[in-house]
């Protein structure tokens, strides 16, 4: 039986940093879009991890599956992140 993760997520380098460009305004009235970011985006070994495995769809996302056992991943962007920053962009 194959083994599909359905709840996976990435981001793009380049949302990231329009992300940053947000939180540095204050994300105003957002405060699960401030948390999340602090979560991802904070300068901490733990969020480095969490940063890179987001924005990596090719070889370290496949290693990673393959020694997890993971066959399948149905991937789709942070929804927070697109909803807001769609919101805010002009």
């Amino acid at each position: 039986m194959k083994q599909i993760a359905v709840e996976e997520a990435f981001v793009t380098q380049e949302i990231a940093d329009e992300w940053t460009k947000v939180l540095a305004k204050g994300a105003k009235n957002e405060p699960g879009f401030r948390k999340m970011g602090e979560t991802i985006l904070a300068n901490s070994p733990g969020t480095r991890i969490i940063h890179e495995r987001l924005i990596d769809l090719g070889a370290g996302r496949i290693a990673y599956m393959d020694a997890t056992g993971i066959d399948i991943q149905v991937i789709s962007i942070l929804p927070q992140v697109y909803r807001y920053l769609s919101l805010s962009w002009p």
